[in-house]
């Protein structure tokens, strides 16, 4: 350091304020007479110490009781003594801790300023080809500002380089975002998470997630690459991916199979029976992007129900022995002989026969291969179903021995 600019011992440093030195005040007389009064008790409570000592020693062999209470007095005499010692320990740090604080803030005070004072010592550059250092300058002595007590500012010299060993790091800038220059806002937007929001550097996606130990499982996708480079501002977003089945069901309509036949009557049909419709099931494999389908893939497919076709029989009709007939019935028949009168009132002979109304209706004309064109017009109470009972003369030849015979029987147009 340049003698020019040291101090002289007892000299007020250059650009310095002096900060005035407070009196020490002198003690209350009140106080002195309190820590006087303690003394004195000390000494008092000392002597009552001693001939307990010697009390206990007394009353060693005595009864309990006597134990007790002398235990208990020299507690209560030594809880005494230590609220006294308290209480001048207190006042006595009242009285002087003040001019304590007050004298080491007067030293922090002369410290900064004398640090503040003293010239910092330019860098020195060699010169080429030299091996004597140059001159050094000295940077512009700083002036104390008026009416302050604290030391002024420094000023850093154009050109001058800061210290690295220095333990303040420099002062970032910051853009209009609040956020220092080069560090970008970043925002990890998971479907079924909760979002992370990070500050970065500039750097690739994956890079980041890798940072920040963010490991993605099979079900989650990144909309980017993952060596998408961070260079502003952004919103990543990582989307939930899952799978599924679903089955789709389709009737199978049922085929109608058509019969002609002539037990229906001529130009009508009867349902034999009933069509069933079918099932075929499609089985895919579906894919979901945040719980919304993004694709469907067909697995499988088969019939889990065959249909059953429909039976539609249609009469058509025919002729036997030159008879035009609708249909005809296979029934189980009887004979019975003639005379009286019918349910339908026609005379009970060879040109009627009984029927169940409810098979074939009275008054129809039918046909009987072997015995001829008869009426319906009778009943009978053993008439049911496809039974038919034939009128016989009791003289006809087939009368005798008929029994119950099956036979087929026309119904006339």
């Amino acid at each position: 350091m340049n003698n020019n600019t040291q101090n002289k011992i007892g000299e007020k440093p250059e650009g310095m304020t002096a900060v005035p030195q407070k009196k020490k005040k002198g003690q209350n007389p009140v106080i002195r007479i309190f820590k006087f009064i303690g003394v004195v008790f000390l000494c008092v409570i000392e002597e009552i110490a001693v001939f307990f000592g010697k009390l206990f020693k007394k009353v060693k062999a005595s009864s309990p009781s006597l134990k007790v209470g002398a235990v208990a007095v020299a507690l209560t005499a030594v809880c005494l003594a230590l609220l006294i010692a308290l209480t001048m320990m207190v006042s006595g740090k009242d009285d002087d801790g003040k001019a304590d604080c007050t004298i080491g803030a007067e030293k922090h005070v002369m410290a900064n300023s004398e640090q503040s004072t003293i010239p910092a010592e330019p860098e020195t550059k060699p010169a080429p080809n030299t091996n004597a250092a140059p001159d050094t300058e000295a940077a512009p002595d700083t002036e104390a500002a008026p009416d302050s007590d604290a030391a002024p500012d420094t000023e850093v010299a154009p050109d001058t380089e800061a210290d690295p060993g220095s333990d303040e790091a420099p002062e970032e800038e910051s853009d209009i975002r609040g956020l220092p220059t080069g560090r970008y806002a970043v925002t990890l937007d998971f479907y079924s998470k909760d979002d992370i929001r990070c500050v970065t550097v500039e750097r690739t996606v994956g890079e980041l997630l890798s940072i920040l130990e963010i490991y993605l499982s099979d079900t989650d996708i990144l909309r980017c690459e993952a060596d998408t480079v961070i260079n502003a501002d952004t919103v990543i977003y990582v989307d939930e991916i899952s799978y599924g089945t679903d089955s789709v069901a389709t009737e199978i309509a049922y085929e109608t199979e058509y019969y002609d036949v002539q037990t229906v009557p001529r130009g009508s049909e009867v349902t034999g029976r009933r069509g069933t419709l079918g099932s075929s099931v499609v089985e895919y494999s579906v894919t979901y992007v945040n719980g919304v389908e993004t694709e469907r893939v067909q697995t499988a497919e088969y019939i889990s129900t065959y249909p059953v076709s429909a039976v539609v029989y249609r009469g058509v009709g025919g002729y036997v022995d030159s008879h035009s007939f609708s249909y005809y019935i296979d029934c189980n028949s009887t004979m019975y002989y003639s005379g009286g009168i019918t349910a339908s009132g026609l005379p009970a002979d060879e040109n009627v026969v009984a029927v169940d109304p409810n098979v074939i209706p009275l008054g129809t004309r039918l046909y009987i291969p072997g015995i001829g064109v008869r009426i319906a017009a009778d009943t009978g109470g053993a008439i049911k179903g496809n039974i038919i009972d034939i009128c016989f003369d009791r003289d006809n030849p087939m009368a005798a021995g008929y029994g119950r015979r099956d036979i087929r029987v026309y119904i006339l147009d």
